[in-house]
């Protein structure tokens, strides 16, 4: 049953409950009128007349389209696309996820460094965890002097993991710190959590004390940025007039945890 099949890969690789149809005949009409619109854009510039497919080719082979094949025009090509990008990109944030939660809510403690969306690697989750983590090819080593127990680019990895339903762990060379989370209600949720250092991060420090207590500190803030965003989404689900978005990559594992409570709640 080719129809039933579609129905059921909708549901277990997208976060949406539309039919196949629903998605399918948007995308046809779309279709429809962006070949109207790019006819008559046509029409105003004089391209002979034929079918849609015929008419592009034709654009695509003027010479009066194309860039020099010189070095000017390369540079030429080159200048236009950064220009078009960049008008692209000052408008993306109105349409699309281009950065990860953590360098955006968190700019100011662990995403001080910049974006690192680029080196952000996901992986498939189960219905028990999720993982993902961020390799920086050029990114500093956190491991100790000395500490020769990682190599490679795991001497630079950072982890990121959640066992369903309330635990969450950050771990990286040099500390790890992990979340215990207990829902007190619809409405509210207790927070536990617990930092841990690397004997041999301790070691190498200055001052011991000073380091955890800078960790400490940074653990606090993160969870002070986090606390309008919580509070943002709760408002949120509570305005039915307000459709759930599309999940970005970048949210695999809110995608895992939402089969988690699926498998949970259907029992």
């Amino acid at each position: 049953d080719g129809e039933a099949i579609y129905r059921d890969r909708l549901r277990s690789s997208t976060s949406t409950d539309y039919s196949p149809d629903d998605i399918h005949n948007p995308g046809l009409a779309e279709v429809a009128r962006i070949t109207i619109e790019m006819q008559a854009i046509m029409d105003a510039q004089g391209v002979p007349e034929g079918t849609l497919g015929e008419r592009v080719q034709f654009v695509m082979e003027d010479p009066s389209q194309q860039f020099a094949n010189t070095d000017e025009g390369r540079q030429e090509m080159i200048d236009y696309l950064h220009a078009f990008d960049d008008k692209v990109m000052a408008r993306a944030d109105a349409f699309f996820i281009i950065a990860y939660h953590v360098f955006k809510v968190h700019k100011e403690s662990f995403g001080a460094n910049g974006d690192n969306t680029a080196n952000t690697e996901l992986y498939p989750g189960t219905l028990d965890w999720a993982h993902h983590r961020v390799v920086e090819a050029d990114g500093p080593d956190l491991t100790a002097d000395g500490d020769d127990r990682l190599d490679g680019e795991w001497r630079r990895t950072i982890v990121l993991a959640a066992i369903f339903p309330g635990f969450v762990i950050q771990l990286q060379p040099d500390w790890l710190w992990f979340l215990m989370i207990t829902p007190m209600g619809t409405d509210q949720v207790r927070i536990a959590w617990q930092v841990a250092v690397a004997p041999t991060t301790l070691a190498a420090a200055d001052d011991p004390d000073a380091l955890i207590a800078d960790i400490n500190a940074l653990i606090d803030q993160v969870n002070r940025e986090d606390h309008p965003v919580v509070a943002g989404i709760r408002r949120s689900v509570d305005r039915p007039q307000f459709d759930r978005a599309p999940l970005s990559y970048l949210e695999r594992n809110v995608f895992d945890f939402d089969r988690y409570l699926t498998t949970r709640l259907s029992r």
